[in-house]
């Protein structure tokens, strides 16, 4: 009685979880947008959900085909269209697709292991990107490695993908069985509708710090020869331990294979190297090779992975000694003295981020920017015991931090000093408030620095609070107040600027603290954002009554006409409202230009009016 029962509740797992099947295809077609002799008609299968912004629109017949080999992940959508639509950000707002690959997990829980990658038919930076990495917003565009193309061809339009599993380190079906899976097209219908067609059903897959649900993919076995794949056991390790890189591929026949693994520093030097002669069988084989350490220090290397004179493999690693975070406090405290109070509270916030950091670091990650901030760590320290303060003098773009008076918690901002920076001198200060997805870090890869400025970027405790939260506005005066304690800023001279959820930010930070900022920048931003997102109950700026509060100060402000993501014609309406009682608004347009920063052309009337306000 008792295995009848095991058996039953296993059998209803299995049918519970949902399988993709994914084709083996062998050799690498050439991708041009249509449709290949490969795929039958068997083969192509239609999306299990199909959610319209309005029911009222008609229906599209959407179809794909997954494949792979021992080297790619291959996609095909296909959808009956004599043409297609291209809108900004067309992965998300159509025509174009988006698609998540991760790890499933046991009882098939949601998964925060995985990357999401969007696909639109333009030539900027949206035509291939990786969107998410682990719940994180990544948006960083892929490389020429990427093979996408789309067409239009016989009442139908195509889009075809080559992706290399090199590009989604750790997955490979060979490495890895349970993998997880998600595809979504996205087909704009009429000016601003559009269909979602998706394998799952999953209102989280295009959100950041969000977990994604999927289905796994079950490949088909491998039928043909090919290049062999490798891959290290991890991708960081402590010193002396032992590097293992593991080699799968697919045999017709018995043969010998030699393998090469080195290990190669930055300066182009093969620290060390091992040769393996194995005989493969016939089918898929497994090798492992093992490489020993000890005389790597603590940096990044390359592995380097060769089938006879053939390169197969090319990763990326870090090495690190043991940390002993404990005694890294201690010395600071021993000699806290010798350094400011910020500078106290900053360098113990680099040592938290640190140990968060490093604990956090999973096995398949190397860490470029962890090494580079132990070996910052040591420089610092190396000042310290001589008795200088290492922040004193900083330049540049960096990070900050302050012990908040609110919750007595170390709180960062980011900052960016004037290389000509002169303590006897007042200069104004631009702040700069982030993204939705973002943190203050986004200062360190934004173009809207301006030269004889100090500028700083509030962390605003969140991602996507739109600032509206107590917390985050706490957070921003009191980023603002460590700057004044540490750098000469001219307080008459102080302007707030945002980027989308950050132009919503700008609307309400002025709000609440009229009397620190002389003017106002908003970039692409959303006059009701907060109220969109459910941020509780917020402030809508367009309401009559609230509007009038910006009747007294200067206001720059960009949009993009083809903005989808927050819509040109809210802040349009805010204008027209706004500029009865306040005739200094800038207002610039990009007719041309969706959710994105400003051309040059634009940037330089902006840089122009800041310039004015001081």
């Amino acid at each position: 009685m008792r295995i009848g029962i095991i058996c039953f509740i296993l059998m209803i797992i299995t049918i519970a979880i949902a399988q993709e099947r994914v084709f083996f295809i062998g050799d690498e077609p050439v991708i041009d947008g249509k449709k290949k002799d490969l795929i039958s008609e068997q083969s192509l299968r239609d999306f299990n959900i199909i959610q319209k912004s309005s029911e009222s629109l008609p229906e599209v017949k959407v179809s794909y085909f997954l494949g792979y080999n021992s080297q790619y992940l291959y996609i095909y959508i296909e959808a009956n269209s004599d043409s297609m639509i291209i809108r900004d950000r067309a992965y998300q707002n159509g025509d174009g697709f988006h698609f998540m690959i991760g790890f499933a997990q046991e009882n098939e829980k949601e998964t925060d292991e995985f990357y999401v990658f969007g696909f639109s038919p333009t030539d900027d930076w949206t035509n291939k990107i990786r969107w998410y990495y682990n719940v994180d917003l990544s948006m960083r565009r892929l490389g020429d490695n990427v093979l996408f193309e789309s067409a239009v061809h016989d009442g139908k339009i195509g889009f075809e993908l080559l992706m290399p599993w090199s590009n989604m380190k750790p997955y490979h079906p060979w490495i890895h069985e349970n993998l997880a899976f998600n595809l979504c097209f996205v087909k704009a219908i009429y000016d601003k509708d559009k269909i979602y067609y998706l394998i799952e059903a999953d209102d989280r897959l295009q959100s950041e710090q969000s977990r994604r649900k999927y289905v796994r993919l079950e490949f088909d076995p491998p039928n043909k020869e090919g290049e062999f794949f490798s891959m290290p056991n991890r991708h960081n390790y402590t010193k002396d331990e032992i590097i293992k890189v593991r080699i799968v591929g697919f045999s017709e026949r018995k043969v010998n294979k030699n393998f090469r693994v080195d290990i190669m520093g930055d300066d182009q030097t093969i620290i060390c190297s091992d040769k393996c002669e194995f005989l493969s069988e016939i089918g898929l084989s497994e090798w492992v090779i093992e490489l020993t350490n000890n005389t790597l220090l603590i940096d990044n290397y390359k592995i380097l992975v060769y089938d006879g004179k053939k390169k197969i493999g090319e990763h990326l690693i870090s090495v690190f000694d043991n940390i002993d975070f404990e005694k890294l406090r201690n010395v600071l405290s021993e000699y806290k003295d010798y350094i400011s109070e910020s500078s106290h509270s900053t360098l113990l916030f680099y040592i938290e981020e640190l140990e968060k950091e490093h604990s956090n670091l999973k096995y398949y990650e190397s860490s470029d920017a962890l090494v580079s901030k132990l070996k910052e760590i040591d420089d610092y320290y190396d000042e310290i015991i001589a008795h200088k303060d290492p922040l004193i003098d900083k330049k540049g773009t960096f990070r900050r931090a302050f012990l908040s008076e609110y919750d007595h918690t170390l709180r960062p901002y980011s900052v960016y000093i004037p290389p000509d920076y002169n303590p006897d001198s007042k200069y104004p200060l631009l702040v700069y408030l982030h993204g939705s997805g973002q943190d203050d870090r986004a200062l360190f890869t934004t173009e809207y620095i301006k030269e004889g400025f100090i500028i700083l970027a509030p962390n605003g405790r969140g991602t996507s609070n739109c600032f509206a939260t107590h917390d985050s506005q706490l957070d921003i005066k009191e980023a603002i107040g460590d700057i004044l304690q540490n750098y000469n800023i001219d307080t008459d001279k102080i302007i707030l600027s945002g980027f989308s959820m950050g132009g919503y930010g700008v609307y309400r930070t002025y709000y609440e603290h009229r009397d620190i900022f002389c003017a106002l920048a908003v970039f692409s931003g959303h006059p009701n954002l907060a109220n969109k997102w459910g941020v509780g109950d917020q402030i809508n700026f367009l309401d009559e009554e609230v509007v009038k509060i910006f009747s007294d100060i200067p206001i720059f402000i960009y949009h993009g006409r083809k903005d989808l993501n927050c819509p040109f014609e809210l802040t349009n309406r805010f204008v027209q409202k706004l500029s009865a009682s306040n005739p200094n608004i800038v207002f610039e347009i990009d007719n041309e230009a969706g959710h994105n920063i400003m051309n040059q052309q634009i940037r330089e009337k902006y840089y122009k009016w800041l310039k004015q306000q001081i």
